[in-house]
């Protein structure tokens, strides 16, 4: 299998070789219609946050579609889209392959910067992450959970990282159940310099492994793990385990303020059976609008695409209801989601036009808003929409309710 380097490439193949390095399926499974099964992975859909830094919760926080960060303690560290990114200008070295080679990848213009925002002493059993959780659909064709050739099938993942401290990083992947794990480092060589990193997984052929609406496979890089969590050096292969989720050598990121790591180009793409020196191919650049579909799946939302929800007084976008007579009755209003279908039933946020969290905005005759936000409530959900209604108020003629609705698999 030959490997040419090119301008504007990465693993560019040549001759045969382009069945391989397209993406494709080559087993006989069925086929899927995208290479890369990470969503989102160049960071250039952005309808969940503003471009301000948003800090860790204890619970799943998403600072950009599809893209969730955790934390055993709030605000540890930040996320935030930044204009930074490896272009074609500059040749970028990768020593992640048996060789070194010059790489020069295609133009990223955006990114994910991840920021300590302490000194933080990790507690035994403390983690924090960044990742993204994909559908057991997405990867069915990868056959995970069985080995329909009798031998190993493989994927890879390859991205580019820009890091403050040099040393080895951690990312693991899981099962949906989170009972089968690997792990691999990765090395940052030179600090605050893009570098390009691909790595060779197998598919696992045993466990318990989704291939419907819920997660399939969760892709994390770790940001600070405590000792209880940490085991070998690397894992050559799956293992049955929920607790080893780095190795010892791994930087973590929580430990030192205001350190960073900035990725972009993310991409998981499975191979099938191939060479052992088989390695990435290109990043699988989709047009906008159609990433953007993707991502409207897991995130929908009333308000424009560039304003976050709850943060402005606004009535564009806002769902708007007349009632057919002058009164305060509760009025049910059923609504489709505007972006198409979602995964699931979404769990749904209803804000007034100023802003207010469980709210909605009464008007009068005059279509004048009537005093401040009056209660609002989701009577039902769907994938395909929602009930909303009033809990509170006073005679009215119209009534209006912003959404962001939220079906991102667990």
């Amino acid at each position: 299998m030959s490997i040419t380097i090119s301008k504007s490439h990465i693993g560019q193949a040549s001759g045969t070789d382009n069945v391989l390095l397209s993406g494709r399926t080559i087993n006989n499974n069925g086929f899927f219609p995208f290479k890369n099964r990470l969503i989102n992975g160049d960071f250039s859909v952005n309808q969940i946050s503003s471009t301000n830094a948003t800090n860790n919760t204890t619970t799943r926080a998403f600072p950009i579609d599809r893209w969730w960060i955790q934390g055993s303690a709030a605000s540890k560290f930040s996320a935030q889209i930044v204009n930074d990114g490896p272009d074609t200008a500059t040749q970028y070295y990768a020593s992640s392959r048996p060789f070194t080679s010059v790489y020069a990848p295609i133009n990223f213009r955006k990114c994910i910067e991840l920021k300590s925002l302490a000194n933080t002493t990790l507690g035994s059993t403390d983690i924090y992450a960044f990742g993204q959780n994909i559908e057991g659909r997405f990867i069915s064709d990868m056959c995970f959970g069985e080995s329909p050739f009798g031998s190993t099938l493989y994927f890879t993942l390859s991205f580019w990282v820009k890091a403050s401290q040099t040393g080895y990083y951690s990312v693991r992947l899981q099962n949906g159940p989170s009972d089968r794990i690997t792990h691999r480092t990765f090395t940052v060589n030179t600090a605050n310099t893009w570098e390009f990193v691909e790595i060779v997984f197998p598919v696992d052929a045993t466990g318990t492994w989704r291939n419907n609406i819920e997660t399939g496979l969760r892709v994390t890089f770790n940001l600070g793990i405590g000792t209880s969590y940490r085991g070998t050096s690397g894992l050559s292969a799956w293992i049955n385990s929920s607790s080893q989720l780095c190795d010892v050598t791994a930087v973590h990121l929580v430990n030192t303020l205001n350190a960073t790591i900035r990725l972009t180009g993310m991409q998981l793409e499975f191979i099938g059976q191939v060479p052992s020196n088989y390695y990435a191919s290109v990043f699988e650049k989709r047009d906008f609008s159609e990433e953007l579909g993707l991502c409207l799946r897991y995130f929908q939302k009333s308000y424009a695409y560039d304003v976050l929800p709850g943060t402005t007084y606004t009535i564009a976008g806002m769902l708007l209801h007349t009632d057919m007579q002058y009164s305060s009755v509760q009025h049910y209003n059923f609504w489709r989601w505007a972006g198409g279908p979602m995964r699931a039933n979404p769990t749904v946020t209803l804000y007034s036009y100023m802003g207010v969290e469980a709210a909605c905005t009464l008007w009068d005759t005059n279509i004048s808003p009537i005093g401040s936000a009056f209660g609002a409530a989701v009577a039902g959900t769907s994938k395909y929409g929602a009930m909303f209604y009033t809990t509170s108020g006073t005679a009215h003629t119209l009534e209006g309710f912003h959404y962001m609705a939220n079906a991102e698999p667990s």
